[in-house]
């Protein structure tokens, strides 16, 4: 992801806004459910298949503006680069993610066929706030519930850029990195400021998951 200016109207757009206040009502929904509970949902089955190129040489990079959230299409030959903005909640059916790319744009993105012991240590340690990867070949589609997201099935198609290339201390309402300030109740969320703090505990939910 280019270290370009993104635009600060981004922060107050209905639909970024949905989709991390909807996102960490799902974290608070499963903190309250007991260890052990089995709370897989069912798996629906893509309509096309998404996987990794045989070759990186030629691939093209692509924005999410640039891809149609309403058409079902897998972008054969393009490279999305994006940052993890919201860490997953759950690892069955799959793993839930919000990313963001280059221009400050914000989209779901769901990793499936990822074995839940693994995929708990790739939440803890590898899908977290501010990490950077490319998506090769990435899938845009409908889903269920009517609103578009990212698929990937297979996870050979996730390359990390490592951890130079994160967003160090990445501020949980705009993106900035080396946010110095943190939440005081949780001490885990980085603020770049007051404004932004509150911002990211009235209009994004940051109160239903601090603890």
């Amino acid at each position: 992801v280019h270290l370009t200016q993104k635009p600060q109207s981004r922060l107050t757009d209905p639909r970024r806004t949905d989709m991390i206040y909807s996102h960490r009502e799902s974290i608070a929904q499963n903190r309250k459910i007991l260890l052990g509970k089995n709370i897989v949902t069912h798996k629906v089955k893509p309509r096309l298949h998404q996987n990794s190129p045989a070759s990186f040489i030629g691939l093209k990079g692509i924005t999410l503006r640039e891809m149609n959230p309403l058409k079902d299409h897998v972008y054969q030959g393009y490279a999305l680069s994006v940052i993890i903005f919201e860490q997953s909640p759950i690892v069955e059916p799959s793993i839930s993610l919000l990313i963001e790319d280059e221009n400050g744009d914000l989209e779901r993105l769901f990793i499936y066929n990822t074995p839940p012991p693994e995929g708990w240590q790739l939440i803890k340690h590898t899908y977290t706030y501010g990490a950077q990867l490319s998506i090769l070949n990435p899938y845009m589609r409908m889903t269920a519930d009517q609103k578009p997201a990212i698929r990937i099935d297979d996870v050979s198609s996730i390359i990390l850029h490592g951890d130079i290339h994160n967003v160090k201390d990445m501020c949980r309402c705009c993106g900035q990195a080396n946010a110095s300030s943190v939440c005081g109740k949780c001490k885990s969320a980085h603020y770049c400021s007051k404004e932004c703090q509150t911002l990211d505990w009235k209009q994004y939910g940051h109160k239903l998951i601090c603890s």
